[in-house]
């Protein structure tokens, strides 16, 4: 059998898990590494059966009065990306069959295929939920299948009427195989074909839950593909005025779908491919259609720039655009918050029971009170349906298109204004413009719709505008400063004026300062005295009671393993975090924090382990203890096991060690966080020029390891971002102190922040953040070099 892979399709040989990953309620029938879901599968089937039984004879059906269907594919195509016959297969089996013939008929279904496609689809004639009955007919070289395709037709015959049968003619497969089934099928007298690529395109449009999920998976990629990796690059080329073709840009962009964790999404890569190379557009060569491409012309860093693309999960589409707009005017400002309202307008008409034509009417009648003029520049159509296939040709959003909308229907909701030109922008280059939006959208049954990318894929008009400034034009707005000739005159008094006055009460400030913070000091070592050694605001006295079984219910009657729990034996209870110890019989719980050390030793025969309980100190020492601990209790310090066979105490050991250590490391961390403060976010500069200091150090480390990042000035704070995609903010509310420090006899020029608030950098908790550059024309880090054992 075929086993390939190109342009993202996959064929037989190749697991396609849009059927497979689409339930998982019954046993799958496999083969090797292949499967087919039988509940799937027949579920599917008969939809399609019941459907097509249902509207068949309807005024208008697009079933046409079909008697019975055909399904046929050829050989491998890598030219061809999307097709009907491999959507359906798709949608049944979860596999792309090459060179295979499927027939529905009103009571049976058949299908011809070589020997080990016919063997994995065996199974499915005994599956539980079977409907009908499964003909699987295997090809015959000797006579050309001649045999086989009388089998075939006789079926057609057989099924309702036998006069008319629905067939995907518009399609071209490949091979012998395929145009000696179709001569057979023309050859046949009185009996009429029809086209049964719209009936399939309506019957696939309304997507059952395991599909909705795949989509949103592909939506989500898409949108972060969008702002995590293409927007940012394209920030950075405009910013460092670098030459990058959109060709080079798209390209980066597509070779993101090989790992999707570097973009913070646990997705996995084999899953995911895109719909299309990514559409990159800017410099005045606009192509609204989906058919467009990335040129090599180099990005234009004014004007607008469009962007689209395309992302696949488990074969089903999505896709998100966006349009970029550099030092925009008025009038385009103007342009894009209307785009906005159109696209609006598109997604509420989307009704369930409403012609998609009425979602091109709405977008031109708002057009129309809004702006008239801008009618010849709108796109032909607003958009289309999505599924297995990207674009849907027998449900597009224009004029035309007479059908209904359904529930579960994803669309892709597309509109822009082509051939734009603004008048008022100064630069010659940038005055042709585009402007588009798109955005994968569910339509509900009820209440609005869902845009499956808005939310991280944000196109509000902050989001999507960038003012410039030239650094010429910054020069030019500084004052300029008195001169006699080549001399420039500073101020007009002696430099040493009142120095020393200055210097009195600076030296006067310090001291009242320092005496506040020594006051403070004081006070806080007497609060902490006071608690016995706890931080000020902490108790050292009690903590909250362990509870390790709330009822009975909860009590263990056997192992992980399955094992009865023996009463005369010791046994862990991870789950519950707790040690059951036979005492008279019966097992008793002890909390794991109630267990202070753990240790095992042997003598002669036996083996001993000795367990050791936190109680109150003798001396009177501060402890942590449950309320319920008062000055009367009575307490057990220690308990000591002893057995001949070692096997239950040995285990018992080492998972209470091991439970412990678990706990313990829980303890500190909550205690790490428990005086964290929850930060404002950052907001981003996104309409004007950001201020950045590049090839910066941080301490301590993001990510653990040393590495130059870049140091970003925003709104309401600092964002420090590593190589490697670790991000750190700073935001001023919570900056308590900061100073800088000059390279003056040293090696660093640096930037210290002392914060009100701690925060989390990595696994540590941290009051002081560090920022610094290296002075040096070259250095040599000792600590990362593997050194030899003769260095003194």
């Amino acid at each position: 059998f075929t086993l390939a892979r190109a342009a993202g399709r996959q064929r037989f040989g190749h697991r396609r898990d849009s059927a497979a990953a689409a339930s998982s309620r019954g046993p799958a029938v496999a083969m090797g590494d292949l499967s087919v879901d039988p509940v799937t599968f027949w579920e599917r089937l008969s939809k399609l059966q019941k459907t097509w039984n249902a509207e068949r004879q309807q005024d208008n059906s697009v079933w046409k009065g079909a008697d019975a269907l055909v399904i046929d594919s050829g050989g491998l195509n890598d030219d061809e990306v999307y097709s009907k016959s491999a959507s359906l297969q798709n949608w049944l089996l979860g596999i792309e069959f090459t060179n295979t013939v499927i027939i529905v008929a009103s009571r049976s279904v058949h299908v011809l295929t070589d020997g080990k496609k016919a063997a994995l689809l065996e199974p499915l004639r005994s599956a539980e939920n079977a409907t009908l009955p499964l003909d699987l007919i295997v090809k015959d070289k000797t006579d050309k299948n001649k045999a086989n395709h009388a089998k075939l037709i006789a079926g057609i015959r057989a099924s309702h009427a036998g006069a008319t049968v629905a067939c995907l003619n518009k399609e071209k497969p490949l091979g012998d195989f395929a145009a000696l089934w179709r001569a057979a099928l023309a050859a046949e007298e009185g009996l009429a074909q029809v086209e049964l690529a719209p009936a399939l395109a309506l019957l696939l449009a309304s997507k059952d839950s395991a599909e909705l999920n795949c989509i949103k998976r592909a939506a989500v990629f898409s949108a972060v593909l969008l702002t995590k990796q293409l927007v940012p690059r394209i920030e950075g080329v405009i910013d460092e005025e670098a030459r990058v073709s959109h060709e080079a840009l798209a390209q980066e962009t597509e070779d993101a779908f090989g790992d999707p964790k570097k973009l913070g999404l646990n997705l996995s890569a084999e899953n995911l491919e895109p719909c299309y190379s990514p559409i990159i557009q800017s410099g005045g060569a606009y192509n609204l259609k989906p058919s467009a491409y990335s040129n090599n012309a180099n990005l234009a860093s004014g004007g607008t720039i469009t962007l689209s693309l395309g992302a696949r999960f488990k074969s089903y589409c999505s896709n998100v655009g966006r349009t970029l707009l550099i030092n925009p005017s008025k009038e385009q400002e103007k342009n894009y918050k209307l785009l906005s309202e159109l696209q609006i307008e598109a997604i509420d008409a989307l009704k369930v029971g409403e012609k998609l034509s009425a979602v091109h009417a709405a977008v031109l009648s708002k057009l129309r009170n809004k702006a008239a003029h801008l009618e010849k520049h709108l796109t032909r159509d607003c958009g289309f349906a999505m599924g297995l296939e990207f674009r849907e040709a027998a449900l597009l959003l224009n004029a035309k298109c007479e059908a209904r909308v359904k529930p579960g229907m994803v669309f892709n909701v597309a509109v822009g204004l082509a051939d734009l030109e603004a008048k008022d922008v100064p630069d010659a280059s940038s005055r042709k413009y585009a402007l588009f939006l798109s955005d994968t959208v569910l339509v509900s049954e009820a209440g609005a719709n869902e845009v499956i990318t808005a939310e991280r894929a944000p196109k509000a008009w902050k989001d999507v505008s960038y003012y410039l400034n030239d650094d010429e034009e910054e020069e030019a707005a500084k004052p300029k400063s008195r001169g006699r000739g080549n001399v420039e005159i500073l101020e007009s008094r002696t430099r040493g004026k009142d120095n020393s006055k200055k210097h009195v009460e600076t030296n006067e400030a310090l001291s009242g300062h320092q005496g506040e913070l020594e006051a403070r000091m004081r006070e806080e070592a007497l609060e902490r005295l006071r608690n016995g050694g706890a931080s000020s605001g902490t108790s050292a006295a009690q903590q909250d009671t362990p509870v390790a079984y709330r009822d009975l219910s909860q009590f263990p009657n056997a192992s992980a393993s399955g094992a009865t729990v023996r009463t005369n034996q010791t046994y862990v209870d991870q789950r519950n975090e707790t040690v059951l110890l036979p005492v008279f019989g019966r097992l008793v719980p002890f909390h794991v924090s109630t267990i202070k050390s753990v240790s095992k030793h042997e003598e002669g025969a036996w083996t001993f382990l000795r367990i050791n309980f936190v109680a109150p100190a003798i001396t009177g020492a501060a402890q942590q203890m449950p309320p319920e601990a008062g000055a009367d209790a009575h307490f057990i310090r220690e308990v000591t096991l002893k057995a001949k066979v070692a096997t239950n105490l040995n285990a018992t050991f080492r998972l209470i060690k091991e439970l412990r250590k678990r706990v313990v490391a829980r303890e500190k961390q909550v205690a790490l966080e428990a005086d964290l403060v929850t930060q404002d976010a950052i907001q981003l500069i996104r309409t004007g020029k950001v201020h950045r200091l590049r090839d910066v150090h941080v301490r301590p480390n993001v990510g653990g390891k040393k590495a130059a990042g870049t140091l970003e000035l925003h709104t309401n704070g600092l964002r420090f971002q590593a190589p490697r995609g670790e991000k750190l903010d700073l935001l001023f509310n919570n900056i308590k102190l900061a100073f800088y420090q000059p390279a003056e006899k040293e090696i660093l020029v640096l930037l210290h922040f002392h914060l009100h608030n701690p925060i989390m950098i990595g696994k540590k908790k941290t009051k002081d953040v560090q920022f610094y550059v290296e002075v040096m024309e070259a250095s040599y880090a000792l600590d990362n070099a593997r050194r030899s054992g003769y260095d003194p």
